[in-house]
């Protein structure tokens, strides 16, 4: 299943800083080990596009965490580094969970 959490941040700067941080440690650190509750199979963070939107007052502030997880939904996905953990949850940010969705098909381009 794909899971899908949308972060917003109060201002271009933080979420530059968390682009940053989330890159270098926050995705490197996440737990992909299977546990009781399943296993995540992958996590990407994509940011909302600079060039096409309705919504102006979002643009480089908003990012959808979308995670392919194997077992029962738990939520953000686990940090084994405590101190990546610490960081993390020092962002001021509003996350919300937009739902968990099942694949009924996919194409993968020549290019991909």
């Amino acid at each position: 299943m794909l899971i899908v959490h949308q972060l917003r941040f109060p201002s271009k700067l933080q979420a530059n800083s968390f682009e940053k941080f989330a890159r270098d440690r926050y995705l490197p650190s996440l737990h992909v080990e299977a546990t009781r509750a399943g296993l995540l199979q992958s996590a990407r963070l994509v940011r909302r596009s600079r060039q096409i939107t309705t919504d102006a007052d979002n643009i480089d502030r908003e990012f959808l965490l979308l995670m392919e997880w194997e077992g029962i939904e738990t939520g953000l996905p686990r940090i084994d580094d405590p101190a990546v953990e610490g960081v993390f949850k020092s962002f001021i940010m509003e996350v919300t969970h937009l739902g968990s969705f099942d694949t009924v098909g996919s194409v993968v381009g020549a290019g991909a």
